[in-house]
């Protein structure tokens, strides 16, 4: 069975196939000879950013969202394409300001209007480009930073509210159990920002140097986590030495798509429309060619370069 990421992969490969279907079958004739160069040699790095299958994930949001770059560094096919066109700071300024932002919202932004024009890509070309992200599958919800590991501790201090002093007191709590590789030891007392009275016991996720969490569990023993990302939504339940076991395994995904296929899955509809979420824009006029779209093309053969570099490939 297909994982939620192979499906994810093949969804923005197939929107951004067509994209480029459309953009080769468009009469360029307006264009100058240099702006013809360009595009066709942004095209073929939009085809290997196709064929490479890396793209940005959505871990933060129920709904399919656009990221100009990933957490972990990940572009989209369009900061792709801007900064190996020359633009690594425009691209780095709308990660930070505006990294969720379709291409229509980003039409006031400095220099971009002037990039595509001196591309030949009008900003509806652009905006096609432009794939959304499916929302995570409920493991990638439920593993996180993995592999953590995970401490059975029972309360001796109850924590709570200082009404004196107006701050709230973590509780404190002893370490029975130590499951994965942590400096906590049994014996061990830590601090906890949980709610319980002395004698209850919790389960706790930690990872060197974070404040450790509470794994909630029901009276049967079961964690839930929502199918859809969405609270009082259908969930998947696991238990909990399941639970462990995945949030301690260095392939915590794997764990639980062998417990159950559907913890890989993603309920949402992620159909694609054949467009980054039914944005259109009016086009930027065409320019004469000029130096912006000399020094696209001189920027793409120079990072073509790099790429065959033997330092590069060694």
């Amino acid at each position: 069975m297909l994982t939620f990421e192979a499906i994810e992969v093949a969804r923005v490969r197939a929107h951004l196939a067509g994209a480029e279907a459309e953009m080769v079958s468009r009469d360029v004739s307006h264009l100058s000879e240099a702006q013809r160069l360009s595009r066709a040699l942004l095209l073929e790095e939009l085809a290997a950013y196709r064929e490479d299958g890396v793209f940005p994930k959505n871990p933060d949001f129920t709904e399919m969202t656009p990221y100009f770059i990933d957490a972990d560094g990940v572009r989209c096919a369009m900061a792709h394409l801007l900064e190996v066109g020359g633009q690594a700071e425009l691209v780095a300024k709308i990660a930070r300001e505006r990294n969720n932002a379709y291409v229509e919202e980003l039409a006031d932004e400095p220099g971009l209007l002037e990039w595509l024009d001196a591309a030949g890509i009008t900003v509806a070309e652009a905006a096609r480009i432009q794939p959304t992200y499916c929302p995570s599958s409920p493991a990638s919800r439920f593993c996180g930073g993995t592999p953590a590991a995970v401490i059975e501790a029972t309360v001796i201090r109850a924590g709570g509210f200082d009404s004196n002093t107006g701050r709230s007191v973590e509780a404190e709590l002893r370490v029975n159990v130590v499951h994965g590789e942590t400096s906590w030891k049994p014996g061990n007392t830590m601090g906890a920002r949980i709610t319980g009275k002395v004698g209850d016991t919790f389960v706790l996720r930690t990872s060197d140097g974070s404040t450790p969490m509470p794994m909630p569990f029901d009276d049967n023993g079961y964690t839930h986590v929502s199918l859809t990302g969405w609270e009082n939504e259908p969930s998947i339940a696991l238990s909990k030495d399941k639970a462990i076991e995945a949030t301690t395994s260095s392939n915590c995904e794997e764990v639980l798509e062998k417990e159950n296929p559907r913890w890989t899955q993603n309920p949402n509809a992620c159909d694609d429309d054949g467009f980054a979420g039914g944005c259109s824009t009016t086009s930027a006029p065409a320019s004469a060619a000029g130096a912006l779209t000399l020094a696209i093309i001189a920027a793409i053969i120079a990072a073509r370069a790099r790429r065959l570099s033997p330092s590069r490939r060694a």
